[in-house]
């Protein structure tokens, strides 16, 4: 039953992830890098922002390519 109870936990996050998404777009002012998967050719943009003392301030993604339809991910 306690397994039962934690997915549904579970889809409620990720269904209100997916509607109200986190840490999405592009920072200005920070270290930006492009990542791409080559099995189904994604393609995002990482964007990462350090303080002065080179600790995590900020971070974002935004996908710049999505799957093509023969990807299974």
């Amino acid at each position: 039953m306690a397994l039962s109870k934690l997915d549904s936990l579970y889809m409620a996050v990720v269904a209100d992830h997916s509607k109200n998404p986190h840490h999405q777009g592009k920072l200005e002012d920070a270290e930006q890098i492009s990542l791409n998967n080559p099995t189904c050719g994604d393609v995002i943009n990482l964007s990462v922002k350090f303080d002065a003392d080179d600790r995590l301030e900020d971070i974002a993604f935004s996908k710049l390519r999505l799957c093509h339809l023969n990807c299974l991910c």
